[in-house]
């Protein structure tokens, strides 16, 4: 939900605020970014991921234990199955 958007009776029925960290911690991004992996195009998903990864403001280091699979996007786009 975006942060404007927000009334604390959508909060209750279980509506979350929708900020780049929670997007990113979400099952839904890294399933995203798994099925990017065998897509002809992942670029776009990594593009994505990655403006979430910068807009977060996260420093080097500060989300240590984060999957790997967060390290998938930034490949992603060098990443080109065999012709």
């Amino acid at each position: 939900m975006h942060p404007e958007a927000a009334h604390p009776a959508l909060l209750r029925l279980g509506a979350a605020e929708a900020t780049p960290r929670t997007v990113l911690d979400d099952p839904l991004t890294k399933a995203a970014v798994s099925q990017s992996l065998d897509s002809p195009d992942p670029e776009p998903v990594a593009k994505a991921v990655l403006s979430l990864v910068e807009a977060s403001g996260l420093a080097p280091g500060e989300r240590r234990g984060w999957p790997s699979w967060r390290c998938a996007a930034a490949t992603a786009t060098s990443i080109r199955p065999a012709s």
